[in-house]
């Protein structure tokens, strides 16, 4: 046998292997983050990692969020903190709604979504009026 066929099998070996190893472990993540929509969604299996959206708000509007949040494992945290990082709302398990917040001063939002070897989903949107 050629040496080279033998090294091109073995990588094509250990690449099939990785994969399965990696499907294996469940993780599968879907996340769309686009501000033009005004939206952060993702389904997953298992989620460890943070995940920021910033918001330019104007003092005296109303920022509506609806929010979908589903934990089947792990914990999921959702929180919308003030331009100074105050945390106005948080969510942390299984809900749905949506909110009201009257903006008490222009600046940068933040909406952060953290993930602890979570499983499950969120859906948010949000708008200003």
């Amino acid at each position: 046998m050629n040496i080279r066929f033998v090294k091109i099998i073995s990588t094509v070996v250990i690449l099939m292997i990785s994969f399965s190893l990696f499907a294996a472990c469940g993780i599968s993540i879907r996340s769309n983050q686009n501000s033009a929509n005004k939206h952060m969604s993702s389904s997953f299996k298992k989620l460890s990692k943070e995940f920021t959206k910033e918001i330019e708000l104007i003092q005296d509007q109303t920022l509506t969020v609806t929010y979908d949040i589903k934990v089947i494992s792990g914990s999921l945290n959702v929180k919308f903190v003030d331009p100074k990082g105050t945390e106005i709302i948080a969510f942390d398990k299984t809900q749905n709604g949506m909110k009201d917040i009257k903006i008490d001063q222009s600046g940068t939002y933040k909406i952060i979504v953290i993930g602890k070897d979570a499983e499950g989903s969120y859906d948010l949107r949000w708008e200003t009026l």
